[in-house]
């Protein structure tokens, strides 16, 4: 452990000592002393990994730096997934503001969908504790990742996106006046506008053909039946119809589907 860690603050021998750190988190049962509680109590790590994604921003916004620097920032992405995986990690990442610091990979102009990919993995991690769908909402984390469902992205990185968001709504619509005040009328009405075009775009114009990975559908759909379930707003007749072809080609999927089909098409 004192000797990988010595590798880990060597500038020189860092990248070969978060591979095998990585390698020695993976084992189960972990190597005495490598858990990742015990990894981030190390002190001095947090500054170091904070400054390493911050050296990385700047490699993120040219084509070639980036894809350069990439098999290095994954490998740390990879550690602080496996680190968040901790309960008592990911509160300290929410304490340090850690996990805000990854933030600007999902806009900084050439971050690969994998980095993307990994920080929406911490983000989910953090989703699972108590505070964190609050933490991560008033963050402004929706504005980041919502344009990875409307644009360009990959099947992994749109399935993630999907769990995210029905982990982060989940767990806060049970709710209403507590929810009301993390995520104002207005704005829960535009994001739920923003689902339900989303959705609408999911299958083919003959409902042949998927367009996104069906594993996202579920958590998509439940995702807007519950934020539907908050709002009274009405559909336009174009998007009533849209909505109602659409349901025509995968209401048979699943039970749960089917319910929050019923929920989104209602007129209140």
């Amino acid at each position: 452990m004192d000797a990988l860690m010595a590798r880990l603050f060597d500038p020189q021998k860092r990248d070969s000592a978060i591979l095998d750190l990585l390698s020695s988190l993976s084992k189960d049962p972990p190597e005495e002393g490598m858990t990742p509680e015990d990894i981030w109590r190390v002190p001095g790590l947090s500054l170091i990994i904070i400054g390493l994604i911050a050296q990385s921003y700047r490699s993120m916004e040219r084509v070639g730096d980036a894809a350069e620097c990439l098999p290095q920032l994954q490998s740390l992405l990879d550690l602080l997934v496996i680190l968040s995986s901790s309960k008592a990690v990911a509160e300290s990442f929410m304490d340090s503001s850690l996990v805000v610091a990854l933030f600007p990979y999902f806009h900084l102009p050439h971050t690969p969908l994998s980095v993307q990919g990994s920080v929406l993995l911490i983000c989910a991690n953090i989703a699972q504790l108590e505070r964190g769908p609050s933490y991560l909402i008033e963050a402004e984390i929706l504005p980041l990742i919502l344009p990875l469902l409307a644009g360009k992205s990959s099947e992994g990185v749109y399935e993630c996106c999907c769990v995210l968001l029905h982990s982060l709504v989940s767990a806060v619509a049970d709710n209403p006046s507590e929810f009301s005040k993390i995520l104002p009328p207005d704005k829960l009405t535009a994001l739920t506008k923003l689902l339900i075009e989303v959705a609408t775009r999911i299958r083919s114009e003959d409902g042949k053909d998927w367009l996104v990975p069906r594993s996202s559908v579920r958590p998509l759909m439940l995702t807007i039946a519950a934020l539907k379930g908050l709002t009274k707003m009405r559909h336009s007749p174009d998007v009533l119809d849209r909505l109602r072809r659409l349901s025509g080609s995968i209401r048979d999927l699943d039970v749960d589907i089917s319910n929050a089909l019923k929920i989104i098409l209602s007129s209140e």
